[in-house]
């Protein structure tokens, strides 16, 4: 019996990419959502897979995408005087934040749902009684094994948490966005499975688990020459897509190394680049969901996910 895990990047706006490719996959395979053992997300990636697993439905979390993403990226006037203050304030304010996944969970706890979900942070302070022990870490939310610890969580505060990003909205309790330590959180799903120091009455073995990874649009990026001889000012530009797209390869690398074909991952290439808060262009973006080529991925779940589909 297979252990089927599904994982859901982050990418801001651009997740309405991987909600439009999920719809067509439910469209052709229906119920394939709804059989898997294990949501991994990361972002609103995790944001997703916490709604999923609450109930909604993929339709509606479209719906509810295209009418509050303007809201989510909303800030007062104040905040949008001065490039200055930018520097030294997040982005936006997180009161539309609160509002949406307020009426995406109302008080739902990580213990009221039935299926198993993993959503990814980042804590600035682990709060150690030991200073030496002291220190930032992540955080892997997750409602696995019996009496977790986590259950008591409220699900629009962990939604809060994993989409926390740095420089857009301000840190929720201590918690940063999960896209900072993995934005594919395939692999880490895939060893939270093999943690024994989790209490799950029938953890899967690796050769029993398959793992269907959406991403939210891949861009081409690369740069020229074999030496450059560069400084902070010339490597400012492509920093922060090396730290973060070098980690969702790694993580793709690792998942196809450990599970060969039993892995899959769908992620359409973007034709621009398209910024986290990038509302404006939400009609693009589902064109784009829209428009990938899912064939490989049906034969993929055919063979792998579920003999029934």
């Amino acid at each position: 019996m297979s252990f089927k895990i599904l994982s859901l990047d982050g990418g801001g706006v651009r997740g309405l990419i991987g909600l439009q490719i999920l719809q067509k996959l439910e469209q052709q395979k229906p119920g394939f959502i709804g059989q898997a053992d294990l949501i991994a997300g990361t972002s609103i990636g995790g944001i997703t897979a916490l709604a999923l697993i609450n109930g909604w439905r993929v339709e509606d979390l479209i719906e509810l995408f295209e009418e509050d993403a303007p809201k989510l990226f909303w800030r007062p006037r104040p905040y949008g005087i001065s490039n200055l203050k930018r520097l030294i304030r997040p982005k936006y304010n997180n009161g539309g934040f609160r509002d949406i996944v307020d009426k995406l969970f109302a008080d739902k706890t990580l213990g009221d749902v039935e299926g198993s979900v993993i959503v990814t942070a980042f804590a600035l302070d682990n709060i150690e009684s030991q200073e030496a022990d002291r220190r930032w870490q992540p955080r892997m939310f997750h409602n696995l094994g019996q009496n977790d610890v986590n259950n008591g969580l409220k699900l629009s505060d962990l939604a809060m948490y994993t989409g926390a990003s740095p420089c857009y909205f301000p840190s929720i309790d201590g918690y940063v966005d999960g896209g900072v330590i993995s934005n594919n959180p395939g692999l880490l799903a895939l060893t939270v499975t093999q943690d024994k120091t989790i209490n799950l009455s029938d953890r899967p073995a690796v050769d029993d688990i398959v793992l269907l990874s959406f991403g939210t649009g891949k861009y081409q990026n690369y740069i020229e020459g074999q030496r450059h001889d560069w400084g902070y000012w010339q490597w400012r530009r492509y920093m922060l897509d090396l730290m973060l797209e070098g980690s969702v390869s790694l993580t793709n690398q690792q998942c196809t190394h450990l599970l060969n074909g039993r892995y899959h991952r769908i992620n359409p290439l973007l034709p621009r680049r398209y910024h986290a808060d990038e509302w404006q262009r939400l009609d693009e973006l589902k064109q784009i969901g829209q428009d990938a080529d899912i064939e490989t991925t049906v034969a993929w779940l055919e063979e792998h996910w579920s003999s029934s589909l």
